[in-house]
């Protein structure tokens, strides 16, 4: 047995999955983390620390070469698949198929090993998942940018850097793209961008109370995970599952009580979160907050995030809980 087949037999036991939500396809992702765990993977944050690459949903050409620079950063053995339901079984397909990618290739269920065009291989890791290459500049040695200057409140030169945010970052709206100009370590403007999805789902559950109370678990759980309580984001995302799974909202309502009394007695979460958005994780928990539509929510991100650092900026838009898919956007 080669080395080839010695690491494709650890990555298959030990593999961790990164995952891409498409506009209006949080239900796929939701499905294929319920069914990583199941099979004793795990959820990878970057893509250095990935082996599988599970795209939830089409994605839209600006997406789909978003994804395609991410997937140049896995290191292999490495295996691509596309999620193409919202249901468990598609999920469970597909990271059956990725299992196989990875025990006899290592390689991608469809064409992906190249880089497009005017992108360099290798240099968009981390919050540089989104990277525009026209931000970059001429100046900027292997695709990293550098910072300008600009003048502070009091007329002395700082340090201005250009960080776009998404759209493929762990929790984090899909197809949602931040392009933040940073004074030192503060945002100091910021501008929207979308990636649509190529297609919405034709398969979501008519349920459609259940789905709607298992999406504001799902979102408790990323603005958990993201303010480092592991435990409850784990918690809020048991709840969410055993919502999808089909059991009834008034049974699984007792022990989302028990959480969010566990959430609301936190000091820790008082002290590091904002007031406003603590208050939105535990609106989620309770039923008073909704995830739901993005229009207004984006119109007013740019003033939100300003005046943050770039780790207040993700708490902040995972407690919006933005909806940015195409039925959402017209409704």
């Amino acid at each position: 047995m080669g080395v080839t087949e010695v690491l494709a037999g650890r990555a298959v036991r030990r593999a961790h999955v990164l995952t891409v939500e498409v506009p209006g396809w949080w239900l796929a992702r939701a499905r294929v983390e319920s069914a990583a765990v199941a099979r004793g993977w795990q959820l990878a944050t970057s893509p250095a620390d990935a082996d599988v690459l599970a795209v939830c949903g089409p994605p839209g050409d600006g997406l789909a070469a978003a994804v395609e620079r991410v997937w140049q950063q896995l290191p292999g053995p490495r295996a691509r698949v596309e999620v193409a339901g919202t249901d468990l079984g598609a999920a469970e397909t597909a990271l059956t198929r990725a299992a196989e990618l990875l025990q006899t290739t290592g390689a991608s269920d469809t064409p992906a090993d190249h880089v497009p065009p005017g992108q360099h291989d290798g240099h968009d890791a981390g919050h540089g998942a989104g990277h525009d290459s026209a931000m970059h500049g001429d100046m900027a040695p292997a695709g990293i940018p550098l910072a300008e200057g600009a003048d502070d409140r009091d007329g002395l030169e700082m340090d201005v850097l250009a960080v776009p945010l998404g759209p493929i970052l762990p929790c984090w709206p899909g197809g949602l793209v931040l392009r933040c100009r940073l004074h030192g370590d503060v945002v100091a403007e910021a501008t929207v961008d979308t990636l649509p999805a190529a297609a919405a789902p034709a398969d979501l559950p008519a349920a459609a109370t259940a789905v709607a109370v298992a999406r504001r678990h799902d979102a408790a759980g990323q603005l958990l995970e993201l303010a480092g309580w592991d435990d409850a984001a784990t918690a809020a995302r048991r709840l969410r599952d055993r919502l999808l799974a089909g059991e009834a909202p008034e049974r699984v309502g007792t022990d989302a009580g028990r959480l969010h009394q566990r959430v609301s007695r936190s000091r820790t979460l008082r002290w590091s979160l904002t007031a406003e958005v603590r208050d939105r994780l535990l609106g989620m928990l309770d039923g008073t907050v909704e995830a739901g539509p993005a229009g207004a929510a984006l119109e007013m991100l740019p003033g939100r995030v300003a005046g943050l650092d770039l780790a207040g900026v993700r708490l902040v838009v995972a407690g919006l809980a933005l909806d940015l898919s195409s039925a959402a956007a017209d409704a």
